[in-house]
């Protein structure tokens, strides 16, 4: 609120009165500013490492920036301020006046909010030092949006960034929403993301990435991609991309295109544990493939979801992330327990791998902090893999020795994907080898049970539509598919009496997923090929 009204406040200051810019600085200052020094709302943001920092470390200076130069001075209240912001960033005027109150300047107020922000904006960068976000799509856009906003601010007011944009550290994650958006749809501007987390599957709002392209970096060939993404991606253009656009990096040609995004395929981004294999992104009814290891559970936003895949090919998802679910729902942001018991943040409701521990009446399905790591990805013209090791997210007993990985590979040439699980356990116990199917996607089997037959009616670039098919062929004799409804396996989550919010465990309940059920399983390998 405190960047909107600075921001209405700048854009039309000379069409306002007297009166009425008085009453927005007063309303920045007493509403924005002074409590957003107030100790008792600033731990709840200063010295975050998601979103939150940029958010309201930005938003403040910002609002400072617009009155920086009010001429003007107000009483600060000891109650109602923090005494270590005081004491690095604040000179105060005067001694202690009646009633415990300061005399400071709006100019000196606003020099230490900003101060303080350019101090504390940088601990977010850990959350993406190799580009990606480890809370999604979603949340990249909404804090780096307001991050970008006032690095662009500080940029204008005072030509300089100080430091907050150091070298190239930020050029990584410029190409992070093209990377995760997929081939899910033959209209580019219908398709999804990959929506780990509590993200969405819609395209979000890359001006982030069109400033640091454009207007800091003047990396032409980041600029083209970024200024050729949102013209595919995107019916209308915001307001930021419109002023930061350079109209001069355009893609001249065919030639010139496909030049310009000749390495936009396969990527891994090693802090987050992500992996993406695809066909040349200009190709739009091949694979598209998008997984992730990662640290379980460690950010707000996100899931018991190690080894999870999505699959987009012939222009369409087949297999989906559920996304988020209500988030005022009974103890959702409560990470020791409720979270874990909604159907969405559970790893069965993933396309990964389940291990029924006492008849799934355990409350974790993977181990929560658990570090799963990618062990090995390769990316060439006509083939890329990814190894991912989840033996930490299935290893719930300190001396527990399972060992489980999950190898993906691509096949260009022949368009194709094959899965290959390996699992070795400790003790015997039945394992469930999920995958999520997107709604809407018709499921028959083969009487042998080895062949999953998918279908989808397709709508095309032209706006007909058309039928297409796709196989996951189990190659292991020992195993077949069986069809389940997207509800937990542990009936406990929909019992009424024992959960009062088991109703958002059954919206699903009426779409169908895919499983392997091995019972008794210790030592398996389990080879899928999808084509």
């Amino acid at each position: 609120m405190t960047y909107s009204v600075a921001l209405g406040y700048n854009w039309l200051y000379k069409y306002l009165s007297k009166e009425e810019k008085e009453k927005i600085e007063n309303a920045i200052i007493n509403n924005g500013l002074i409590p957003g020094i107030n100790g008792k709302y600033s731990t709840q943001f200063l010295k975050k490492s998601n979103n939150w920092n940029p958010i309201c470390n930005g938003s403040l200076a910002i609002g400072a920036i617009a009155i920086l130069n009010l001429d003007k001075k107000i009483e600060l209240s000891e109650k109602n301020t923090e005494y270590k912001f005081q004491s690095k960033y604040l000179e105060i005027e005067s001694d202690k006046i009646e009633n415990n109150q300061y005399t400071i300047s709006i100019n000196k107020l606003c020099k230490a909010i900003i101060k303080r922000t350019i101090d504390e904006i940088p601990t977010v960068y850990k959350e993406m030092e190799d580009g990606a976000y480890e809370e999604g799509t979603l949340y990249w856009e909404y804090g780096n949006s307001y991050l970008i906003n006032f690095l662009s601010t500080a940029q204008l007011t005072f030509n300089n960034t100080f430091g907050l944009v150091k070298d190239e550290y930020l050029k990584n994650t410029i190409l992070y929403p093209i990377y995760l958006t997929g081939k899910s749809s033959n209209k580019l501007e219908e398709c999804k993301l990959y929506n780990y987390g509590d993200a969405d599957e819609k395209i979000i709002n890359t001006s982030a990435s069109t400033w640091l392209a454009n207007i800091y970096y003047k990396d032409e060939k980041l600029s083209k991609i970024v200024n050729w993404y949102q013209k595919q991606y995107f019916e209308y253009q915001n307001i930021y991309q419109l002023l930061w656009q350079n109209y001069d990096s355009e893609i001249e040609n065919m030639q010139d295109l496909e030049e310009t995004l000749k390495n936009i395929n396969d990527k891994q981004y090693k802090g987050s544990e992500i992996a993406i294999l695809q066909n040349n992104i200009l190709e739009k009814d091949g694979f598209y493939i998008a997984a992730k290891a990662g640290t379980i559970a460690n950010t707000n936003h996100s899931d018991l979801d190690a080894g999870s895949l999505i699959l987009d090919a012939k222009g369409t998802r087949w297999i989906e992330e559920q996304g988020r679910e209500y988030y005022n729902v009974k103890g959702y942001w409560d990470k020791t327990y409720n979270r874990w018991t909604y159907y969405k943040k559970r790893a069965e409701s993933h396309s990964t791998i389940v291990l029924e521990r006492d008849n799934n009446k355990e409350i974790e399905d993977q181990k929560v902090g658990s570090i799963n790591k990618i062990t090995d990805f390769s990316s060439t013209q006509n083939q890329s893999s990814v190894m991912l090791d989840l033996s930490e997210a299935y290893n719930f007993e300190q001396d527990s020795k399972n060992k489980i990985t999950r190898k993906i590979e691509l096949d260009k040439t022949e368009n194709k994907v094959k899965i290959e699980d390996n699992i070795n356990l400790d003790n015997e116990t039945n394992i469930y080898s999920m995958f999520n199917i997107a709604k809407n996607t018709k499921i028959e089997l083969t009487n042998d049970n080895k062949k999953a037959i998918l279908t989808q009616n397709v709508i095309q670039d032209d706006n007909t539509i058309k039928e297409e098919k796709l196989e996951m062929n189990i190659l292991n004799s020992k195993y077949e598919w069986s069809i389940l409804n997207k509800k937990p396996l542990n009936n406990d989550f929909i019992n009424e009496s024992i959960n009062s919010n088991f109703k958002y465990n059954l919206e699903l309940e009426n779409e169908q997923k895919l499983c392997i059920l091995i019972k008794n399983g210790k030592n398996e390998k389990m080879d899928i090929e999808i084509y």
